[in-house]
Order: structure tokens, then sequence, then C-alpha cells
């Protein structure tokens, strides 16, 4: 026996050591003398686990069970190993025998709930990890699992009361205070969120993770110096953390720092060469930076490295439909979407590509998703109203609430379809901007219009209004081919009275001049897109020299500062009428239009009214336009008056003023 027990000391140094040969090998000797000695079996299958070479593995420790079947030490190795090679029943059937002989095994229903995790039973899971900790308060790592399930769940309250408890039972788990923090951030307590990432760092200063999450609930509350900082830290505890590079980048981009965020996604891809979100990301950064072909690549590459991640199939998307490559952008949606079928972003956005192709059958359904997008609900307020959503256009005798979405031109657009709707019933209210009140009441007298306010109007939840709905949504009955559309008919009638007092006062100041109304800057809507809508005056110069106009503006805001400095540096005038401020009045708006004789505007508010009230009407696009105004063509289904002057190249705004200064002259002489 002095033999057995001095082989055994031996072995286990050896084991220890790593010298698993020389283990392996005495634990052979000794069964030799003792051939039913279950400790040298359940060593063996260690070795044998160590090198994965699970199969022995499971012999062995299955010969240890069968000698001693209630050593709970066997069972507890048998279960992992069951549990590598995916045998998890077989593994839970371990773990029960433990608790068969020690029913207060936290540790083993702890197991259990490992492997129902992994098996996808995630209600399973929390319920086994729940015992775990109600047999042991004290487990926090129990309380860790509970609370990380049910935030995957989306129970965002209950996890951050088992998180809470969690710090409760131990107030220097790192883990459980990131976890705390992560819940929080995922309810939008941003700062109760930091500070628990805060109280992390105080514990273990050096932990990258928290850091790098700490800098990530900066970045979303924009305190980007700081966010930068942790980002850093992170950087610093762990050279090789390519998530924090991601990140990092992620906040230079937003920043415009391209050429930052380029090295910060390049760091990230070197470390993890397989990591398709910054890869995706570096495409962003490097088309940011003026790179084309490199961005097309990062997004080939991320794509390649991870395929089956919808997002980047979203990103690429996003990159083709800037570029004007619309059948490549629209594949891209569609692959997002069959990887993810509620992408709603993706949905959104294939429809508005459908619809800007002329696909009104499908662009219209598709758009419907546009609802369920954060930054589409976050930057257009949905209306939450009590009637059931209208499904069918064929509702003779029931009364419809019609609520104007989007931006003023959206819903002077969307505004005509009412004509249609009056077919089907003549019981409609409609909620619109404040400022379209008086002019859509004079044009539609028939409906009732209710102004919109942050919080509605209390006429609105009346429950003996049948339906309601978006009038976005109307498109897909009364708009599906070009004939459902308007026709000649202008929608929209000024004030005559004040269209006459500003004609009388125009007709004066023009000296017989043509009348042109100008704007040329499109706003209230993302940034990306009014960069890419919008021009600078220095770049109407040739158009507004000429000399039988009389041009008038019609560009909302206060921009007389900038009229000033441009007439002091070219002697062009523009005449800035402080009688109108459309962002007060749109019915003086758009008595000031029909007054004139022409509209040349880039794509905001003018174009719409002008076009809806049935005047001339320039429209000057960018290279990938909105949706509304399609492609390959001159002229719009929604506004039979309109001209559309497109850029044939991005941002070649020279070559779209080249075409309209023709068209003037030809206009002037015609």
């Amino acid at each position: 026996m002095e033999t057995v027990v001095h082989l055994f000391q031996v072995a286990s140094q050896c084991h220890q050591n790593g010298d698993l040969n020389r283990a392996e090998t005495i634990y052979h000797q000794i069964l030799e003398i003792q051939p039913e000695n279950a400790d040298a079996y359940h060593l063996l299958g260690l070795v044998s686990y160590q090198r994965s070479h699970f199969t022995d593995a499971i012999r062995f420790i299955c010969q240890a069970t069968a000698i001693d079947p209630l050593e709970s030490t066997y069972l507890y190795s048998l279960g992992s190993t069951y549990s590598v090679v995916k045998k998890f029943e077989d593994a839970i059937r371990c773990y029960k025998k433990v608790l068969g002989t020690h029913p207060d095994s936290a540790e083993a229903c702890f197991r259990i709930g490992s492997i129902r995790e992994m098996q996808g039973q995630i209600d399973e899971a929390i319920v086994h990890y729940q015992q775990a900790f109600q047999i042991n308060p004290r487990f926090v790592d129990a309380y860790i699992q509970v609370g990380r399930l049910l935030r995957v769940k989306g129970e965002l309250k209950r996890a951050v009361e088992v998180y809470a408890a969690a710090v409760t039972v131990n107030p220097n788990s790192v883990e459980a205070y990131s976890g705390l923090g992560l819940a929080l951030a995922e309810q939008d307590k941003l700062e109760e969120a930091t500070e628990m990432y805060k109280r992390a760092i105080s514990i273990s200063p050096d932990c990258a993770e928290a850091h790098n999450n700490l800098g990530f609930i900066l970045q979303r509350q924009n305190r980007w110096e700081e966010a930068i900082r942790h980002y850093n830290n992170a950087l610093s505890a762990d050279p090789n953390y390519a998530e924090a590079y991601n990140n990092l980048g992620n906040v230079q981009q937003e920043r415009k720092r391209f050429k930052g965020a380029i090295e910060s996604y390049s760091r990230a891809v070197a470390l993890k060469p397989n990591y398709g979100e910054a890869y995706s990301n570096l495409g962003a950064a490097l088309q940011g930076n003026g790179d084309f072909s490199g961005a097309a690549e990062a997004h080939r590459c991320a794509l390649k490295v991870s395929p089956d991640q919808p997002k980047l199939h979203f990103n690429y998307g996003v990159f083709c439909q800037d570029r004007g490559e619309i059948e490549a952008a629209i594949q891209a949606y569609k692959s997002a979407i069959d990887l993810n079928c509620d992408f709603a972003d993706a949905h959104k956005n294939l429809g508005m590509l459908l619809l800007l192709k002329g696909d009104f059958l499908n662009g219209w359904t598709e758009y419907e998703w546009r609802w369920r997008c954060d930054d589409f609900g976050n930057f257009w307020r949905k209306r939450n109203f009590p009637q059931p959503l209208l499904s069918n256009p064929d509702v003779q005798d029931k009364s419809i609430l019609i609520w104007a979405e989007q931006g003023v031109g959206d819903q002077i657009m969307f505004i005509s379809i009412l004509d249609d709707v009056d077919y089907c019933t003549n019981k409609v209210i409609v909620e619109c901007e404040e400022r379209l009140v008086p002019l859509f009441h004079r044009s539609f007298s028939d409906f009732s219009f209710i102004a919109a306010k942050t919080s509605p109007d209390r006429r609105l939840f009346d429950q003996r209004i049948d339906y309601q709905i978006p009038i976005g949504n109307l498109g897909k009955w009364f708009r599906v081919t070009e004939n459902d559309f308007c026709g000649s008919k202008p929608c929209l009638v000024s004030c005559p009275e004040k269209t006459m007092s500003f004609k009388k006062k125009y007709k004066a100041l023009a000296e017989d001049k043509l009348l042109v109304g100008i704007s040329w800057r499109s706003s209230r809507i993302g940034p990306k897109r009014a960069m890419l809508k919008s021009t600078d005056l220095r770049q109407w110069i040739s158009l507004l020299s000429e000399k039988n106009c009389c041009f008038i503006n019609l560009q909302y805001g206060n921009v007389r500062k900038e009229i000033d400095q441009f007439t002091a540096e070219t002697n062009i005038r523009i005449y800035d009428d402080e009688e109108v401020d459309s962002l007060q009045s749109l019915d003086d708006f758009a008595a000031q239009i029909a007054s004139l004789d022409l509209i040349i505007s880039t794509s905001n508010t003018a174009v719409h009214v002008a076009g809806a009230l049935g005047k001339p009407v320039w429209n000057l696009l960018s290279y990938v336009p909105d949706w509304r105004w399609m492609i390959g063509r001159q002229d719009s289904p929604w506004y039979p008056t309109m001209k559309l002057f497109r850029q044939q190249q991005i941002n070649d705004w020279d070559g779209v003023f080249q075409q309209v200064t023709i068209s003037l002259k030809e206009f002037l002489s015609g």
C-alpha cells in the first residue's frame, strides 16, 4: 500500500508539471497493483481529457464510476466530458446523480443550467441557475448568469434586480457591476450605467473590458473625449483588444476623423482577421475619406469572413446605394432580410429603392417597415392612436383618422391621395403639421384638419372614429401605377388675396422681369442627406447672373446675412421678403410661391409647395435622389409641372447648373 501511495505522489507531481506521459505510465502501474483503484481510472480519464482524447476519457471515468458510483468528483468529471462532446443528456444524468446524494449541491444545479443554455433552453437554464443561488445565496456566478439571460430575453427590469442582488452578495464583483451597467444601458439609463462601470473600474483599474464598455456608454452620451480615454485605457490594459480598436474607430468616424478611424479599424482586423464588423466599419471610414475602391474591398472582406451577419449585408447595401449602384444595393438588402426576416431597416431601405425604380406594388409593402426602425421612429413622431389600423380601403360610411407623417414636404406630397380616399368615404379627419392646417383646409374643404401637437388633440382619441392610418400607408392602394397619380390637377390652393398682394409687389419690383423663386439648401433631415442635397449660393452665380430675371429668396430660415454677403461678393441681388417666414406661416409661403413665374430649388419644401400648387418648378437633384423622384426621368408623377435636373456624377452640381442655365435661357426665349 505504501508503494501505491508513493506512486500516486510521483504521478500527481508529474501531472501537475504537465508531464502527462509519465503520469499516465504511473497510473497504469497503480492499476496493475490495484485493478479496482477508482482514483487511478479517474486520473487517467483526466489525462485523456487534457489531450482532447474524449472517448478514452469517458471510458476511463466510467470505469471509475462503476467502482464508486456515488463519488461526486467522478460524476462532475464525467459530466464535463460529456458536455464537451455534446452528449448533453448524459451529462445531465451525471449531475442529477450528484443531486441524488447531495441535494444541496449548488454546483450541480449550475452545471445543469449551463447545459440547458447550450441547448437553447433559456427558461430551463434560468430555473437551474436560480436553484443554484437559492441553495447557496453567495453563489455570485449563478446570479450573473441569470442576469445575463434575462437581459438577452429583454427582461431588463428583472435583470437589473438580479445583478443588483449579485453586487450586494459580492461588492467586489467586477463582472456583476459590468452586467448591471449593461442592463441599465439597454434601458437607456446611461448615467446609472456609467456609474456601475466606474465602480467596476475602481475595483479592477486594469480591466480592459470594463473600460471598453464604459467607453461605449459614454459614446452613446456624445461624451467623445471621455469615451476615447477609456478605449485607450482598455488598449493599455490589453494591446490586443480588437473590439476596443473597433469602438475607438467608431468614435473617430462619428467625429469625421476618418484617417484615425481607418487606422483603428485596420488594427482591429489585423488582430482579429475574421472580424467582419470591423471590416464593414473600415469600409464606411474609407468611403468617408474618399477611397471608394478601398471601401468596396473592405465591405467584400466583411462579407467573406462573416457571410451570416445581416448587418454587414445591410452596410454593404448602404455603400452601394450611396454610390448609385441600385441593383447591387437591392440584392444586399435582400440578403440581409434572408438572414433576418425582421430586419426593419433593410426592409425600409429596400422599399425606398423599389419605389425609386418605380416598383410601387412591392415598394409600398416594404416601405411600411419604416415605423419599426429606431432611427426613423426617433426622427419622425409615430402616433399611437387607439383606433384599429385601416387594412382595407373599402370603408364606405366608416370614419378614418389619417395622420400626416414625416416632414412638411412629405405631408404635402402625400396629401394629394386624399382625393382618392374621398371616393371611399367622406368621413375623414387629418392630423397634420400646424402650419399646414390653413392651406390644407382651403384646398380640401370637405375634410377636417387638426394640428399635430406633441400631445395629440384629445378629439383624435375618440373611439367613434372607426380607423386610423399614417398617410404614407395609403400609397399601397392608391398609387400602385403611374395612372393612379394626380394628373394635371393641382392639389393645393393658395390664398387668392395674399397671392395677388405678393404678385403686385413683386411685379413692381421686377420691372417686367421673370419672377423666379430660389432655394438652395435642405435641412431638418439627417446631416449626411442634407449635405448631399444642399448647394452653396456661389454655385448659383451663372444662373443668378441672368439679367432678365428677378430672383426671390424662398430659402427657409434666417439667411439674410448669407444673402448680403453673396451680394457684396458678386453684386447679384436676391430679394428677401421680410413679410414671409415659412417657419411661421406656410400659408404665406404658399401664396408667395403662387405669385411667381418659376421656382428653382434643391429638393426641399419649396419644390413640394410649388408642385402641389401647379407652378412651374425645377428640382435640382443629387446623384442618388430621394425615392420619390425616381431614376432616369425628367418629370415626376407626383407633380406634373415639375422638371427634374439630375447630377450625372456624385457631387457634380456644376453640371446641374449648366443644364439649368441653358434651360432658363430657353424658358425666357420661349
